[in-house]
């Protein structure tokens, strides 16, 4: 990302409904999306329906935030802030766009919550992912005991 584009998104912040760079997080019923805010109304996210992706056909786009959220509640989930080091705003942007086009979505493994994470905290992190695993793994060790 250059100069000038980084010097226009902290201008246009003081304009924003979220803080450019943040993690927004839609609720979809039986899980959750996430996405990171670009500004101007846009997110980065992996781009698929839930129920049919694939390697081929869930990838990482910016699009419309209103299009994204469709009727879900828009939530601003910045939640390992405390805990972890948060890029700066043009970094987060720049890591984003660097992934745009990237078709690697895995469920488990890199999902829109592993993501979006990366972006934000260089940390490759899906607390909805490892709730599954760990539900699944409790599951397994209950059965076969």
């Amino acid at each position: 990302m250059n100069f000038v584009t980084c010097a226009f998104l902290l201008i246009s912040q003081l304009f924003e409904p979220y803080p450019i760079g943040s993690i927004l997080r839609f609720n979809r019923g039986s899980y959750d999306h996430y996405a990171v805010y670009a500004g101007l109304g846009r997110v980065y996210h992996y781009s698929g329906e839930a129920d049919t992706k694939t390697h081929a056909d869930a990838v990482i786009r910016v699009e419309r935030l209103a299009k994204v959220a469709g009727n879900s509640p828009i939530v601003l989930d910045n939640r390992h802030d405390a805990e972890s080091e948060t890029f700066g705003m043009c970094e987060i942007i720049r890591r984003a766009e660097s992934r745009l086009g990237e078709g690697d979505y895995d469920l488990l493994s890199n999902n829109c919550e592993h993501f979006a994470n990366w972006c934000r905290y260089g940390k490759h992190l899906s607390t909805q992912a490892d709730s599954k695993i760990s539900s699944a793994t409790r599951y397994v060790l209950r059965t076969e005991i």
